[in-house]
């Protein structure tokens, strides 16, 4: 399970319970529940951002490219914060790549902005 919100990754089978403390002005996809395993055990990659009243919400750290369906570059921003909040009232509604690069570590998701 991943709660957006907190940016916590929690495997339910090793930790049965999640404590929480919701509010009303929650994000309504706060939680994510993953059931998908690749062959060997290996789990799927998963979701790093994802949109929420007019915000882009992303989760983790690292440099996160925003690339247009041309392939240009529209934004490349340092994110330190586990979890960080962007304005989307820059993007044209359209289909974008996220990539978000800490070191090594490359995360990739397509998105569609309305």
């Amino acid at each position: 399970m991943i709660d957006n919100l907190a940016g916590a990754d929690i495997d339910l089978l090793q930790t049965p319970s999640y404590t929480f403390t919701a509010r009303n002005d929650d994000y309504a996809s706060r939680f994510k529940l993953v059931f998908n395993v690749q062959q060997g055990g290996e789990v799927a990659d998963e979701d790093f951002a994802f949109i929420s009243n007019g915000e882009l919400i992303v989760n983790g750290t690292g440099t996160l490219q925003v690339i247009d369906a041309l392939g240009r570059e529209l934004v490349c921003k340092k994110l330190s914060p586990l979890t960080s909040h962007l304005s989307l009232l820059t993007f044209k509604p359209g289909v974008y790549v996220l990539r978000l690069v800490n070191g090594e570590k490359l995360k990739t998701q397509k998105i569609v902005i309305r």
